[in-house]
């Protein structure tokens, strides 16, 4: 019976404190994967461009040196909103996810009395 209490006091204790911190964990390691602060702070960032600094010579050389940061800059901006959605998708997911884990958890001991009624009823998930 002390077994028995045990296990309740921690599963509705610290084991649903593990939870929540473990939770937490992954959603702080989305944000950290995403990096939201990085990505917006250089929306505008040329893509992958080696030669963004200032170009000398002609007009038309130069004219298309502007072009070419230009297009750098949109292409840059566009893969960094898409990875800012994909994030803001993860985020969204992983924080559901997080909650509903939290809501069943303090319901997973009754599974098994659960699982013994549906049973007893000869009740079939899949029929």
């Amino acid at each position: 019976m002390v077994m028995f209490l045990a296990f309740f006091s921690w599963w509705y204790g610290e084991g649903f404190m593990l939870q929540a911190k473990h939770v937490i964990r992954r959603i702080d390691s989305l944000l950290d994967f995403f990096s939201f602060s990085l990505l917006l702070r250089t929306l505008f960032s040329p893509y992958r461009q080696i030669s963004a600094g200032r170009v000398d010579g002609p007009l038309g050389i130069q004219f298309r040196a502007m072009i070419d940061r230009f297009v750098s800059r949109m292409i840059g901006a566009m893969v960094r909103i898409a990875v800012l959605v994909a994030g803001i998708g993860a985020l969204v997911v992983g924080a559901v996810g997080g909650i509903v884990h939290l809501a069943l958890w303090p319901l997973m001991p009754l599974a098994p009395v659960l699982g013994i009624i549906a049973w007893s009823w000869r009740w079939m998930p899949w029929t």
